[in-house]
């Protein structure tokens, strides 16, 4: 879900996974703060390194505004 957040709303949206990855991670009672911390970083940091990825191999084109492309039968 985060990866897709970042391709369709860009890199503006980290704070939000960040922090919905450090909350969820802190309210479970099982890890500490700073374990959280580092898990939050890592929730954050590995979409925004896939979106990065993704738009290297395929452009700098949104094929997830038109739907005949998300099923991968069309070719932009």
């Amino acid at each position: 879900m985060a990866l897709a957040a970042v391709l369709i709303w860009g890199p503006s949206c980290w704070f939000g996974i960040f922090l919905g990855a450090f909350l969820i991670n802190l309210t479970t009672g099982e890890p500490a703060f700073s374990t959280a911390l580092e898990i939050a970083i890592g929730n954050t940091l590995a979409p925004a390194f896939g979106a990065l990825m993704l738009k290297r191999t395929i452009g700098s084109q949104n094929f997830f505004r038109r739907g005949p492309y998300v099923s991968g039968y069309l070719s932009p």
